[in-house]
């Protein structure tokens, strides 16, 4: 029986030799995998020498907690635990773009676990992925989904059918789609910032004709960028007030919208605002460009996640979808998803060796040059082993497969991409740790600025406190 379990208290690559020498030296355990990226360790073992208990037992000598099993698979069966539904239980996977940091899979995580009827959720940020168990008789997936879309994030599902090019092709679909309504809210967004600004200050600009130089205007150009552009950023006071937790997004729309609100409220009420005769000055221009400069911010970003993910695509790509399978004495064609380990398949000339293997009649020259780099193609011949997606140069043969799905040597080499992009240097987790307490320090840090400008500060004390309350 191979089954995965998530771990907890893993920070080391030392943790990860640990707990496979412990798991690997206990009777009836086959082999042990852990992966310290998503803190889980996949175990072969016989069931009937060591129970489940028994493992956590040992792990937890060690200074480890075995928390729960994400994945379980029998030998020789392909069937995906991310489709199980067992009784009233459903375990969903899904693949959510944009949760790129532990700060945005606490949004997530607490996000869904305050829904009712949810099981567990287990959320790896460094490869964009979630796993909820939930409660089928209870709620419907998509009621997670809508919390997960309501927290600012965009999830996939992720079919177990479903190959990784096909997860890839969705997460691509809706990458573009972002583009291009980013792209379009950075050109208007942009050109209304800059007619606000040149009009802001125009008793600088002779050039600029006085009866442009009006508080309603302004208001009529701010007010497209403030709930229009920038209406993702509102995400950020969702989170406050439904889910009582904060993010990036929080500090923006709290401080872009009270620039705009106090500067709506002189616009409409003048006299109220006035001062010995001087009119308070708006803040429309400032709220504006925060919010332009931060959008074409995340364009540069999400054009370089774009690349990023189509690098793991082309990957994806390389892998024939057919092969020919010999079955009952005759050559068939079959999907590449139904191939099983022990399979004869024939490659002809010029063909794409569907899985890795080992050949067992003929010879050939082949192309390894994609897994390799060797420019020379590379003789087989009987008891050679082959490998999946590369190119048979010349002769015919057959060979006995025996790795397939994914655990061909490509699949290998998408799963250390995906992990290599998800993974964090040491200033990079630093970072993230810091982020975790940044928003709610900033926030009081804010509100002590403007309290000090408000009660101690000059005339007008309020204009004071709240142009200092949105620098900070």
């Amino acid at each position: 029986m191979k089954k995965t379990y998530k771990l907890n208290g893993m920070h080391c690559a030392g943790c990860v030799l640990s707990i496979e020498r412990a798991l690997s030296q206990t009777e009836g355990v086959k082999s042990a995998t852990v992966n310290f990226v998503s803190e889980s360790a996949q175990i072969e073992y016989d069931e009937g020498v060591v129970s489940e208990s028994a493992l956590a037992d040992v792990l937890d000598g060690i200074g480890y907690g075995m928390e729960f099993e994400v994945s379980e698979e029998s030998e020789g069966d392909d069937e995906d635990e991310d489709s199980v539904s067992t009784g009233g239980k459903e375990t969903l996977s899904m693949k959510v773009v944009g949760m790129d940091s532990p700060h945005c899979a606490m949004i997530v995580e607490n996000a869904v676990k305050k829904l009712s009827g949810i099981e567990n959720v287990d959320v790896d940020f460094s490869n964009s992925r979630a796993k909820v168990v939930f409660d089928g008789s209870k709620m419907k997936k998509e009621q997670i989904f809508d919390v997960i879309t309501d927290a600012g994030y965009e999830p996939i599902e992720e079919k177990a059918e479903e190959s990784a090019e096909d997860v890839l092709d969705k997460e691509k679909a809706v990458h573009e789609k972002q583009m291009r309504e980013l792209k379009i809210k950075l050109i208007v967004g942009g050109i209304l910032a800059l007619l606000l600004f040149f009009i802001s200050i125009s008793e600088l600009l002779p050039f600029i004709p006085a009866w442009l130089r009006n508080n309603w205007l302004l208001l009529v150009l701010a007010t497209p960028i403030q709930f229009w552009v920038g209406r993702q950023f509102y995400g950020g006071l969702r989170l406050l007030f439904k889910y009582r937790t904060a993010d990036m997004n929080t500090l923006i729309s709290i401080g872009t919208l009270s620039a705009y609100l106090y500067s709506a409220a002189v616009t409409v009420f003048p006299a109220f605002f006035m001062r010995d005769g001087v009119a308070s000055g708006v803040y429309f221009d400032t709220a504006a460009i925060i919010i332009v400069l931060i959008l074409l911010g995340k364009y540069f970003e999400m054009s370089m996640k774009g690349r990023a993910s189509e690098a793991i695509k082309k990957l994806a790509r390389m892998q024939p979808k057919i092969a020919m399978v010999v079955r009952d004495g005759k050559e068939i064609e079959v999907p590449i998803a139904e191939v099983v380990v022990g399979d004869s398949v024939v490659v002809r000339p010029g063909g794409q060796i569907p899985v890795d293997g080992e050949v067992i009649e003929g010879d050939s020259d082949v192309d390894e040059s994609m897994v390799t780099g060797e420019s020379m193609p590379v003789h087989k011949k009987i008891g050679s082993t082959v490998i999946g997606s590369t190119v048979n140069t010349s002769g015919a043969f057959t060979f006995k497969t025996t790795r397939v799905g994914k655990d061909t040597a490509l699949s290998q080499i998408i799963k250390m991409v995906e992990e290599a992009q998800g993974s964090k240097a040491p200033i990079q987790r630093m970072a993230d740790l810091v982020a975790s307490y940044f928003v709610p320090v900033v926030i009081v840090i804010a509100l002590v600025t403007f309290g000090t400008w408000f009660f101690f500060g000059p005339a007008p004390a309020f204009t004071f406190a709240l142009v200092n309350f949105i620098a900070v």
